[in-house]
Formats: structure tokens, sequence, C-alpha cells
């Protein structure tokens, strides 16, 4: 009781990032689907527990449903959003070994504002790519030409954030799109903290810039479940315009 005193007053509200509380309602039916399933291990959905595949089916078709994706399209249910973030950046990156056959001895970039997320630092770090951070606008959005100027043979990826942690503001997404397709580079739509509640504003008739797949140059987009979603941690999703891609973002092996 005393260590839980030390902490931060979560269902006050005073936690912003690191948990999101609805009401209590919500937050009761989130625990009790947990402890249903508290359990099963979802590494095993296809052969011991069908069950839980047919659950993340329904979510990922949710969110492709909200995010207005195309029938294409797929998604993943992963464990946060640094993994989906993760996942994201593993198929632009096989993408683009497969569609521009790099030079192997040069490093390939990511181009970002400085809002971005560091999952996309982590990732990079990880497989040895170069960040380029671009700077805001004066409203703390991404500067799209600054952006623009950095991108270079060797660029696989460019995001933008829907919103982005810092600021809370969503990125020039339609402008963005329009460069990834002028240079013909993927372009991941970081809304791990808003794709799972933007939809709903929009649909309100909240002034909300459409940041979703309705951008055909917006090839994946990350939304965390345990954020805006309500969902315990860990849970979020990553979507893929082009279902090809799904293979990209997987490994597998087959060695036993």
């Amino acid at each position: 009781h005393m260590r839980n005193a030390q902490n931060a007053d979560w269902r006050g509200g005073r936690t912003a990032i690191f948990f999101f509380m609805a009401d209590e309602e919500v937050y009761q039916v989130g625990k009790r689907a947990y402890m249903e399933f508290f359990s099963e291990n979802a590494l095993g959905a296809t052969r011991a527990y069908p069950g839980i595949a047919e659950m993340e089916r329904e979510v990922l078709d949710y969110g492709m449903d909200l995010l207005n994706a195309p029938d294409t399209a797929r998604g993943i249910f992963t464990t946060g959003g640094t993994e989906s973030i993760f996942l994201g950046v593993r198929a632009a990156r096989e993408h683009f070994r497969a569609t521009r056959n790099p030079q192997r001895e040069r490093r390939l970039n990511i181009v970002m504002p400085v809002s971005g997320h560091p999952a996309f630092d982590k990732s990079a770090d990880v497989m040895d790519l170069e960040i380029r951070r671009a700077p805001l606008r004066a409203d703390r959005r991404a500067e799209v030409d600054a952006m623009r100027d950095l991108i270079d043979d060797d660029t696989m990826l460019l995001v933008g954030s829907a919103p982005c942690f810092p600021h809370g503001v969503i990125d020039p997404i339609g402008e963005l799109a329009v460069i990834a397709e002028r240079y013909g580079v993927w372009l991941h739509v970081d809304g791990c903290v808003g794709g799972w509640v933007a939809p709903f504003f929009e649909r309100i008739g909240r002034g909300t810039p459409a940041f979703d797949f309705r951008n055909p140059g917006v090839r994946s987009i990350s939304a965390d479940l345990h954020k805006f979603g309500f969902a315990p941690k860990p849970a979020s999703t990553l979507f893929l315009r082009n279902g090809d891609d799904l293979e990209r973002a997987t490994f597998r092996l087959s060695a036993w």
C-alpha cells in the first residue's frame, strides 16, 4: 500500500502517457476480458487457441474499417507500439531491398520530424539504419519541405505522426503522402496515439485531417489498442495497405 501511495493518480488522469483511463466501466470490461484469457499464449493461436486467432482477426478488421483500408490491406496484432513500428520499418526495408536493389555498403535512412517517436530510433539501431530528423513548423507539425530536402536515393521510409507524442498534433499527412508518391518512398503513419480514437472525432464532426489510407501515399499505419483503444497493456496493431507487405513484416524460420 505504501508503494502504491507513491505512484501517480492514474485513475484521476495524472498519467496521460502511461495509462489511458476512459471510465470505470470500460476499465472493468478490459480487465475481465484480459483475465478471461490470462493463461492462453497467442503464439499458439493457430494450433492451440483458434478462438484467439478469430478474435485477433475481428479486431484487425475493425481497425481496417476505421482507417479506411482498401480490400487489399492486412493487419498484424502486436505487443505494443514499439513492435508495430519495428515491423513497419522492417516491411519498408524489405520492400526497398526488393525494388531498389540498393548498394549494401550504403546505409538506408528514415526521414522523419523531430517529434517522431523514439521507437523509430530503436528500430534504426537494431537494423543499422540512419535517422534524419527534420524541424517542425511554428504549429509543431512536420515541416514537409524540410523532410523532402532530406530524401535521397537511400531513403527507405518517411514518417508522420497522428498525433505526435510531444505536442498532440497531427502532422500534414496529406502533404507527406504526395511527397511519398512523388519520390516512390514508403510512408508510415504513426497513429499509435490517435489511430483508435481520431476516426471517431471525425464521425462526430470534429475537424480531423484525413491521416489514414484515404491518402494513396500512406503505406502503413501503427495504432495502439492500449492507448485510446482503452484495452489493457500490451496490445497494438499494424496495418499494411498491400497484403503482400505482410510477408515483409513477418519473420520465418524453417530450420526445425
